[in-house]
Order: C-alpha cells, then sequence, then structure tokens
C-alpha cells in the first residue's frame, strides 16, 4: 500500500511541478485559447508521440512473452519458477538505470537536432550524431546489489547479468538512434527501429529460442535481438549521414 501511494503522490507532484513551469517560464505566457485542439498543429506532432507509445507498448508486449516463457522453462529447471522471475527483474531494473542515462543525454540532443534540422543547418545536425553515439558505446557500468537468498539464486542472478545483459553497449546505441531519428521528424524509421526490436524480434526469439535450449533460450533472446536491431539502427543511422552530408 505505501509503494502504491508512493507512486501516485510521485505523479501527481510531478505534474504539478510541470504545470507550475508551464505557466511561469519567461518566453511563452500561456492563455486559455492556447489550450484548443487544432487539427493542423495535432497532424504534425502526433506522428511523433506516437514513436514513444509504440515504443513503450511494444516493450510491454516483449516483456509479457519473456514473463511468461521464464515461468514456463523456470519451472521446468533446477531454479524453478519464483528465481528467474526475481532475478529478471533485478537485472530490468539495472537495464534501466543505464538506458536512462542513454535517454536522457539523447533527449537532450533533440531541441539541438530540432532547430537546426529545421533551419535546414544540416552539418550541425550530423555534427551531434556522432559523438553522441560514441557517448553510448561506453556506458558506465551499474552494478546491482541483491540478495543472496540461496546459491541457486545468486547462481542464476550471475549468469543472467552475464548473458542477458552482454550486449548492453549495443543496446544503448539502439535507443540513441530512436530518439535522434524521432528528433529529425522521421516517425516512421523511429518508431520502426522500436517495433522491429520489441514486437519482430523479441517476442518470436523469446518464445522460439527456449524451445531449443530451455530457460537459457529466454536469457539469449534480448543479447541476440540487440546484436540483430544493432546492425537495423547503423543501416538507418549511416543512410541518415549520407543524406545529411548532401
Amino acid at each position: 500500500m505505501g509503494a502504491a501511494a508512493a507512486t501516485v503522490a510521485g505523479q501527481v507532484i510531478t505534474a504539478a511541478m510541470g504545470v507550475w513551469y508551464l505557466l511561469h517560464t519567461k518566453v511563452l505566457r500561456l492563455k486559455a485559447d492556447d489550450f484548443k485542439l487544432r487539427g493542423k498543429i495535432l497532424g504534425a506532432y502526433l506522428p511523433l508521440g506516437l514513436c514513444s507509445f509504440l515504443a513503450q507498448i511494444s516493450l510491454v508486449i516483449a516483456m509479457a512473452a519473456t514473463n511468461n516463457m521464464l515461468v514456463r522453462y523456470g519451472a521446468s529447471s533446477k531454479y524453478g519458477a519464483d528465481i528467474p522471475l526475481t532475478v529478471l527483474g533485478i537485472v530490468m531494473k539495472v537495464f534501466q538505470i543505464i538506458i536512462s542515462i542513454t535517454i536522457g543525454m539523447a533527449a537532450g540532443c533533440i531541441p539541438i537536432v530540432g532547430y537546426n534540422y529545421g533551419a535546414q543547418l544540416l552539418r550541425r545536425c550530423r555534427g551531434v550524431l556522432w559523438p553522441l553515439l560514441i557517448t553510448q558505446l561506453f556506458p558506465r557500468q551499474i552494478i546491482g546489489l541483491f540478495g543472496s537468498e540461496s546459491e541457486l539464486y545468486n547462481e542464476f542472478a550471475v549468469m543472467t547479468f552475464r548473458v542477458y545483459l552482454c550486449m548492453l553497449p549495443l543496446a544503448t546505441v539502439n535507443k540513441a538512434a530512436f530518439i535522434f531519428m524521432q528528433a529529425m521528424g522521421r516517425p516512421v524509421e523511429s518508431a520502426g527501429l522500436s517495433f522491429f526490436r520489441e514486437v519482430l524480434l523479441a517476442v518470436p526469439l523469446v518464445m522460439l529460442l527456449p524451445r531449443a535450449f530451455g530457460l537459457m533460450g529466454v536469457l539469449y533472446s534480448m543479447p541476440v535481438a540487440d546484436i540483430l536491431t544493432f546492425f537495423a539502427s547503423c543501416f538507418v543511422l549511416l543512410r541518415t549521414d549520407r543524406q545529411l552530408r548532401k
């Protein structure tokens, strides 16, 4: 109950801070008329917002499939169903911390890329692209501290960290590519990369690999999806770089 109350309180407080900030900006003075919906403006920004929506909903689908496979194949392993579910929850929290750093760095580039792309200063857009990706290739490793409930628990936890997150640097590049394409005003490429990773790759892999490798197949699914998505991201980014250069 306390955790639920803290979550709701956090959402209310941050929403109130957002409203306060909008009403006290020095550049803008919002009026009642500014909150009316206008079809032309909606048509311009809804496709970009759809990118984030598809990214989140596809992640939910992928995690639901992963959890189901963990329960199914974990129950028939020496670890049982509970240990894999618990460990993966911890691993995903560590993953979210590192990915949040990536998203924060990439999101910080959105106004720079958007402004310069709109002003046709394409050389500046290209100048932001590659330094951003270089920083994503070297994320700071965050080691999770998790309880030592049993020897089996620790064994599976260490194995999960080493296997499930072994391609984490590639995952940060993929996230950076997704956000950069969104900043460029290209929702098709942006949403396509996210949908390709979470739905077209992650879900089939997490359902097919366990048939051959058992519980380990669930852990293999994420690095395999990260590798394949990395090549797709590189293709999109290299093509974008060539277009900006021209």
